[in-house]
């Protein structure tokens, strides 16, 4: 089985110098677990922005529409679009299954 932990591959890709972005749309399962805190690197090491965000369409929209904002005003925020479900610091007793079950490369 192969696992990919999510902020190792969004180094990985940023560090890359192969990939010009602006910002992220961020996953919202994945968020539920791991929480808004697990993305504040994108925007404090590498000045990019990210919106978390559901999978319905109107949901897909207020985040592109933030992320657009974000990008218009220069600004490196991570923005959680999602705060029925996702909290700043995710799903404390999942993260630590997570973290006994799985380790980064």
């Amino acid at each position: 089985m192969t696992t990919k932990l999510i902020e190792p591959v969004l180094k990985a890709l940023l560090d890359s110098g192969e990939v010009k972005l602006d910002g992220f749309i961020l996953p919202g399962h994945v968020s539920v677990v791991l929480g808004k805190q697990a993305y504040d690197f994108l925007a404090e090491d590498y000045r990019i922005s990210g919106v978390i965000t559901g999978f319905e369409p109107v949901q897909l929209l207020s985040g592109i529409y933030k992320l657009l904002r974000l990008a218009l005003e220069k600004k490196a925020a991570i923005l959680n679009d999602y705060t029925s479900v996702v909290k700043d610091q995710g799903n404390l007793v999942a993260k630590k299954i997570h973290r006994r079950l799985f380790r980064a490369p």
